[in-house]
């Protein structure tokens, strides 16, 4: 299948490859918790309960120390308008929501209502050139190096990959990347970038 660019995802929606997978309805009354063996992107969760904030586990880096004030979202790469959005900013951007499992694998599992900013919102506005095809997010860690994952573009199709800023209603807790984590559906959470500070577009 030819890869989505963003000319292709603005004009009509494009179908993530997750859409063309067989997925298993859970039943009413699932365990979240119980999933953590599981892969995500065959799991149809529609029907599973929002696990309560206090039973949320943690991996990776959970306390990095992020001043709001200073704190910037960087929109760069194949783009026109490149952006730096601080937080009030990405807050009186239009929000998503969408319920979503955050499996870890072997570990653990859980499912929340994530509050966020829309990866096509973000494209219209930084203007991203018409051929890009890739998504590349950083985070900080306690190391030298940051923490970095790339996407295609076409996962941004249904906001399957937004940017999240609450959950379960409340303010992204630290441990949880504050200010802003990467939610990706269909992905195990060593995927899910915490601490957000730049997107790049390529």
């Amino acid at each position: 299948m030819k890869a989505a660019s963003v000319a292709g995802l603005l004009a009509i929606s494009v179908p993530s490859a997750a859409a063309f997978f067989k997925r298993q309805l859970l039943p009413a009354g699932t365990d979240p918790s119980r999933l953590y063996d599981e892969d995500p992107k065959y799991l149809d969760t529609r029907n599973l309960e929002i696990t309560p904030m206090i039973k949320f586990d943690t991996m990776g880096d959970s306390q990095i120390e992020v001043d709001s004030d200073k704190w910037r979202l960087e929109v760069t790469g194949d783009v026109r308008k490149p952006l730096q959005l601080s937080y009030p900013e990405l807050l009186k951007l239009p929000p998503i929501k969408r319920k979503v499992l955050l499996i870890c694998a072997g570990l653990f599992s859980y499912h929340a209502e994530y509050t966020g900013v829309s990866l096509r919102n973000l494209l219209k506005m930084s203007t991203a050139a018409k051929e890009a095809s890739r998504l590349t997010f950083y985070g900080r860690t306690e190391f030298i190096v940051d923490k970095k994952e790339r996407f295609g573009i076409s996962e941004i199709t249904e906001d399957k990959l937004m940017l999240a800023y609450s959950v379960n209603g409340q303010p992204l807790p630290r441990q949880h990347g504050f200010p802003l984590r990467l939610v990706a559906d269909d992905h195990c959470g060593n995927r899910w970038v915490k601490y957000v500070y730049k997107v790049k577009i390529s």
